[in-house]
């Protein structure tokens, strides 16, 4: 019964009181009103937390110690926790003498639960609210909690951030001179922010830099194929000016600039690389520095300009032996070499042989016996040889080899066909006597 009547007296309490609402803020899928009520006995603060979609309150928290609690200011210090400052007083009975006790910070979550709170026992002059931080000010000093109710010795700001800047007040604030809403920096550039409550200012510059994206095939140090921009800003390519997402794909250096309000710009370079392609006949491959070949080959590539040996090449047969160098140009002073070697060959002959007759086919420049020769080769004529195939005028390869007379094999080590013959008649004369013997 006594229960029932206590529960009685605090509704007609919350009835018969004044609701003075000072502010609702918004929590994501909660909203939070905070504000203070007045009843015949005292002054208590309130807290109601109303779901988004709903106008009823979920719930209601009356802050009441017992004295007169006055709350003056709600500070947001994260999505979901908030601090509530409460200055506290004893008033006597017959409400004629009023006597300051102290302060009260008080942290909340959107649940309703109070999760810390500490006492302040000078009255503040004023209550600031940013960057998830609260500041309390007096007359000659201030103190600043983070959002755990631990007192730090500043506000850290980010001054330079990625693609988008957001930044959590309460008050008033201008950007670059303009008044705003809100602190949501979408676009690159350079801000002066400036934000003010009552007589409290606070300002700073931020940097927002764009997120830019470079897309393409990436290799190495570049990128092979067609290239894709993407970035906030205004974009130029080449000192041209640029529609986001659009091919680029001639071979060269680029330059992107990128240029943000308050004059900021940013610079980012990149290279398209260009497709070398060797074929000898058979095969298609790409073309590596130092590749040696022993077969005329062609050159393709998609860069702008190609120079074989300092002159103008378009994919012909390259067929001469020797060291080459061909080079690849882009926009943009883009230039790069690959060194290559066609090597010279001969087939038919062989180091240190010896032979009657020989027929070889020479693949580049040759000299035999110090005379010049191209191509194919048939040699009778009884001698000793020296043939040297030439790599840019040079001995790339040195083959020995002889030719000597029909029958010269045999020569070698003669044989008497006399003797042949002597042992060749006594065979057929033991043979036949033998035969003579068995018909008798």
């Amino acid at each position: 019964m006594r229960l029932f009547f206590t529960v009685f007296l605090i509704l007609l309490k919350v009835i018969e009181a004044d609701y003075l609402v000072l502010g609702i803020y918004d929590f994501g899928e909660k909203k939070i009103e905070y504000g203070n009520l007045t009843t015949a006995e005292n002054l208590n603060g309130f807290i109601r937390i109303y779901d988004e979609q709903d106008s009823e309150a979920m719930q209601e928290i009356i802050y009441d110690t017992g004295e007169h609690n006055v709350f003056k200011y709600l500070a947001i210090v994260s999505e979901d926790t908030f601090i509530i400052v409460c200055n506290n007083y004893y008033i006597n009975q017959s409400q004629e003498y009023v006597s300051y006790i102290n302060t009260s910070l008080l942290l909340y979550d959107t649940e309703g639960i109070l999760q810390n709170e500490i006492n302040l026992s000078e009255k503040p002059i004023d209550v600031h609210n940013h960057n998830f931080s609260i500041v309390i000010s007096y007359e000659n000093s201030e103190i600043i909690f983070d959002k755990d109710l631990n007192q730090i010795n500043g506000i850290e700001i980010q001054t330079e951030s990625l693609a988008s800047f957001e930044y959590q007040y309460q008050g008033k604030a201008t950007i670059n001179g303009s008044e705003v809403s809100e602190i949501n920096i979408q676009y690159p550039g350079i801000y002066d922010v400036i934000i003010t409550e009552n007589t409290y200012v606070y300002d700073f510059t931020v940097t927002v830099h764009p997120d830019c994206k470079i897309t393409g095939n990436k290799y190495l140090e570049g990128y092979i194929g067609s290239v894709y921009v993407y970035s906030y800003g205004d974009i130029y390519v080449n000192n041209e000016e640029y529609i986001i997402g659009s091919e680029i794909k001639r071979v060269g250096n680029y330059n992107v600039m990128i240029l943000g309000e308050n004059n900021y710009r940013k610079d980012i370079q990149f290279t398209i690389l260009p497709d070398i392609i060797f074929y000898d006949g058979v095969n298609r491959q790409q073309l590596l520095e130092n590749s040696k070949f022993s077969s005329p080959v062609k050159i393709y590539s998609n860069a702008q300009t190609m120079f074989l040996n300092d002159q103008t090449y378009s994919s012909a047969w390259i067929d001469n032996p020797g060291n080459y160098v061909v080079s690849f140009y882009g926009v943009n002073n883009y230039i790069v070499d690959i060194n290559f070697t066609i090597l010279p060959s001969v087939s038919g002959v062989t180091n240190n042989e010896t032979y009657e007759q020989v027929s070889f086919s020479v693949f580049g420049k040759a000299l035999l016996n110090g005379k010049e020769i191209f191509s194919e080769q048939t040699i009778s004529k009884v001698g000793n040889y020296k043939l040297e195939l030439l790599l840019d005028e040079e001995v790339y390869q040195t083959i020995n080899f002889s030719i000597v007379k029909e029958n010269a094999f045999l020569d070698e080590n003669p044989l008497n066909y006399l003797e042949y013959l002597k042992y060749l008649f006594l065979l057929l004369t033991v043979v036949g006597g033998v035969l003579i013997l068995r018909k008798k």
